[in-house]
């Protein structure tokens, strides 16, 4: 419903990318956003896919998704940095 400005995007080989987009979606849950948007007719909608995480901090993420150290690690909102379990 609004333009965005595409500021990163990560070359991912061999994983599957819905797995990744939930990986993703619930490492980084805590910092969604909630939002409402009201789209041109009037209907209020509530996106899922709008987070407030530093690009850095993605960058970091990305790569533990990928070697599989991720679960090892969890987001701290407050801080925004990532901190071992």
């Amino acid at each position: 419903m609004a333009d965005v400005k595409i500021v990163q995007t990560f070359s991912c080989h061999n994983i599957n990318v819905h797995k990744l987009e939930s990986l993703i979606h619930r490492f980084f849950a805590i910092a969604q956003v909630d939002l409402d948007v009201v789209d041109k007719n009037g209907v209020v909608c509530h996106p899922h896919e709008w987070y407030s995480v530093p690009i850095s901090v993605i960058q970091q993420a990305i790569g533990m998704i990928l070697d599989g150290s991720v679960t090892k690690y969890r987001y701290d909102k407050e801080r925004q940095r990532i901190f071992e379990k």
